[in-house]
């Protein structure tokens, strides 16, 4: 039989008696159109095991197939019947698409799957890339086609509990409008080459003493030769040693 559910009782309502799922009440059409109301409706479950099921809560103004197991006081709702204002998309092809309370899970004809919300957010597991989406700007992108994950936000924050191990096999580009480093306990820079140019002023402060050891050391570009105690160790004119400085300013 089909009918319209009427009333929905849930497990905690006086009038559900089972007190484990939800009941319907159910107005179905019998022969030659009868009308019989039927009550404590349950609906049939996809699986059945102790620790398996499906929760689906029905509405009332739903239309349903209800199937009588003995009689008029034992009746199963055994699945829907379409009431949906939107036709069947032939366009879509060979598709399975559901929808249940603003929600929508459509996996397509060439085997991408979707979940979408009218709130927004959205989720595509294509057979080529995976996006998660909130449709307001952040997108993460993972091409598995070209091996490259993208990352879009407004703002990126990461919060490590323990330590954190980033190894990059290539080259790495950080280009930003200011950079705060902040490191509580040491902190080591090994490089083959090291080059810092800056197009403003420079400034390092060190609490204790800064060590810069090289073979060679190049300050102020040639504007100003740096004249030290061993390649000036006395003055040439009186032959008096020359005493260093604590402090060199080139220029």
């Amino acid at each position: 039989m089909h009918g319209i559910i009427q009333r929905v009782f849930p497990p905690g309502s006086p009038q559900n008696l089972n007190k484990y799922q939800y009941e319907y009440m159910v107005l179905a059409t019998g022969d030659g159109y009868a009308q019989v109301p039927l009550h404590h409706a349950l609906k049939a479950d996809d699986y059945g095991a102790p620790d398996e099921f499906s929760d689906e809560v029905l509405e009332a103004g739903q239309k349903v197939l209800v199937a009588c197991l003995r009689d008029f006081s034992m009746p199963f709702i055994l699945s829907a019947v379409r009431n949906s204002r939107k036709p069947t998309d032939a366009a879509l092809g060979h598709h399975s698409r559901r929808r249940f309370n603003a929600i929508e899970v459509l996996v397509d004809k060439d085997k991408n799957y979707s979940v979408r919300s009218d709130s927004g957010p959205n989720v595509h597991v294509k057979t080529s890339s995976v996006i998660l989406d909130d449709s307001a700007g952040e997108r993460i992108t993972l091409d598995r086609v070209a091996k490259v994950l993208t990352i879009e936000s407004n703002e990126l924050s990461v919060i490590v509990k323990g330590n954190a191990s980033v190894q990059v096999t290539g080259n790495v580009k950080l280009s930003a409008a200011q950079v705060d480093a902040d490191v509580k306990g040491d902190c080591t820079v090994k490089a083959a080459k090291l080059k810092a140019d800056i197009s403003g002023s420079a400034e390092i402060s060190a609490g204790s003493k800064a060590t810069v050891k090289a073979p060679l050391v190049d300050i102020g570009k040639g504007l100003a030769p740096v004249v030290t105690t061993l390649t000036h160790p006395v003055d040439y004119v009186t032959g008096i040693p020359i005493q260093g400085v604590p402090t060199v300013k080139a220029g």
